[in-house]
């Protein structure tokens, strides 16, 4: 057989195009071994760190111990960086808005490796907030609440960009 002016004989031919196809499939699969598989974490948001510039905004309430709120019920917090303000606008126990105002604080549980968050109100003298609670996975549109001596008892939150109108002041 004669190819581009050479002799080559069929039986080398065939050997040399059966070499080639496993060189080609052995460089394929080079270069697939080296592809890592891709990591679905990689496409989701980063977690920030807990600090008053990061959990500042608003936050409404999406689920209490994996539960969305009753219709018609609501809690929003309004949380902001200088002085470490928050407010918060809540009808869960009754029919009517119930706001209140104060300082929060964030600190860091070495232990646990967590943030906590804990307010103080300012209707009263010194009365605390029920709990402290680790604030985790947040990201810029999310963030998780859980009881520091209570972790079935978690509360998940989603950044929106404005009050209600019927609460905006």
């Amino acid at each position: 057989m004669m190819i581009a002016g050479y002799s080559v004989n069929l039986k080398n031919y065939n050997v040399m195009l059966k070499i080639f196809k496993y060189i080609a499939i052995a460089g394929l699969l080079t270069v697939f071994a080296g592809c890592r598989q891709m990591d679905l974490n990689d496409l989701s948001e980063p977690v920030l760190d807990v600090t008053p510039a990061n959990i500042e905004g608003i936050w409404q309430l999406e689920s209490w111990n994996g539960e969305e709120l009753p219709e018609g019920r609501y809690f929003y917090i309004v949380l902001e960086r200088k002085d470490c303000l928050f407010t918060t606008y809540e009808n869960t126990a009754s029919f009517t808005v119930h706001k209140e105002t104060g300082y929060y604080n964030i600190l860091e549980d070495e232990s646990a490796g967590k943030k906590i968050i804990r307010g103080l109100y300012d209707y009263s003298m010194g009365t605390e907030w029920n709990h402290a609670y680790y604030v985790t996975g947040m990201t810029s549109d999310y963030m998780t609440w859980t009881v520091t001596d209570n972790p079935s008892d978690v509360s998940v939150f989603v950044r929106i960009e404005a009050l209600p109108e019927f609460l905006a002041e």
